[in-house]
Formats: structure tokens, sequence, C-alpha cells
């Protein structure tokens, strides 16, 4: 018995909250998004993330991704007085992404015609600061393609990225070639040793 409750003193036992209906509708997403929000919005608040407590929030994404998208669908319905379930939603956010995704790229590549993305600036608000769709640095096999500024001088030089140098193929020279080569080196030797030779038979 002892052993359980030093046990239950290191152990967090945690269940997800649970909103009031967990079916969906207009009113009850209404009243669930009007009420006042009392956790703490304050960002130099200091957490502690433990296992447990990521795993929690893990599950918690799970059950309630999917009704991200009902929420979605509905609120989209009463504006424009459509009929568009979850997954319509969900599909149509996921092209736009992607088609986003694939805009930035090519707008970070040099050479390439300027592309128009209609909903570009809608875009932008909602990523602004996302490293994963504006990274700072882009490299690529041959080139750095934007360098960040640094505030503070380097130690070493190390740090820098290099990009590889391109070596020359080595040009094979011929063997019938080589063998002139060969050929006029010893008839060069040889010439030399002559005159040699006579230098020191006068002397």
């Amino acid at each position: 018995m002892e052993q359980e409750s030093s046990l239950e003193e290191f152990l967090i036992f945690c269940k997800p909250p649970q909103l009031y209906n967990t079916s969906i509708n207009k009113e009850n997403v209404e009243s669930t998004l009007k009420q006042p929000n009392v956790i703490s919005q304050e960002k130099d608040c200091a957490v502690n993330w433990t296992s447990n407590h990521t795993k929690v929030l893990l599950d918690v994404y799970k059950k309630y991704r999917p009704k991200l998208w009902e929420v979605m669908a509905i609120e989209i319905n009463d504006i424009l007085k459509t009929n568009y379930n979850s997954g319509h939603v969900e599909n149509r956010w996921r092209v736009v992404e992607r088609s986003y995704k694939k805009f930035v790229d090519n707008q970070n590549k040099t050479g390439r015609g300027r592309k128009y993305f209609e909903y570009q600036e809608e875009m932008d608000n909602i990523f602004k600061g996302k490293k994963n769709i504006k990274p700072d640095v882009l490299l690529s096999t041959d080139t750095v393609d934007h360098l960040v500024e640094e505030t503070e001088p380097s130690q070493s030089s190390s740090s820098v990225a290099q990009t590889p140098r391109k070596t020359l193929p080595l040009k094979r020279k011929h063997p019938l070639n080589r063998n002139l080569v060969i050929e006029q080196t010893r008839k060069d030797r040889k010439e030399y040793n002559r005159k040699r030779i006579e230098v020191e038979m006068r002397s």
C-alpha cells in the first residue's frame, strides 16, 4: 500500500478536457467560442512538458482534429449558404496549402518566371514566421540562396558554408604522344651530357 501512494506522487493522471457536448452544431460551436478564455495567454510563463503531458496533448489533438474541419464547414456553410462537409473543407485547405508552398518555392528559385497566386496575401498572414514555409537559408548542391546576417563576428571560418568546387576532368594523353615526349626527353639529356663532357675536356 505504501508503494502505491509513493507511485501516485510521481504519476500525473490527466484527462482531456470535455466539451459540454461532443456533437457539432452551430449553437454548440458559438457557445463554446463565446466562453471567456480562462487559460493564461502569457508567453513568458514557464511550462514543463513531461512525457505524460505530451501524450495527452497528442491524444487531444487526435480527438479534436476532425472536429476542427467540422466546425469550419459549419461556419462556411452558414456564411455562404452552401453544403460543404468536413472532408470538402479539409481537402480544399490541403490543395491551397500545397499550391502556396509550390508558389513560395518557385519565388525562391532564380531564373523562374513569376507566378501569380490568388491567395498570397491571406496565406502570407497565416504562415508568417513559419520556417517550414519560408526558411532563412536555402541550400542547394551548388549555391547558397540566402544568408542570414550574423550579429557577432564568427570565431572560426569553419562555420561558413562552402560550395563544393567542381574539378576539371583530367585530359588523358594518348600513348603515342607520351612516347614522343619520352623520346624527346631522352634526346635532350643525351645532348646535354655530350656538351657537358666537351666542356670538361676543355678545362
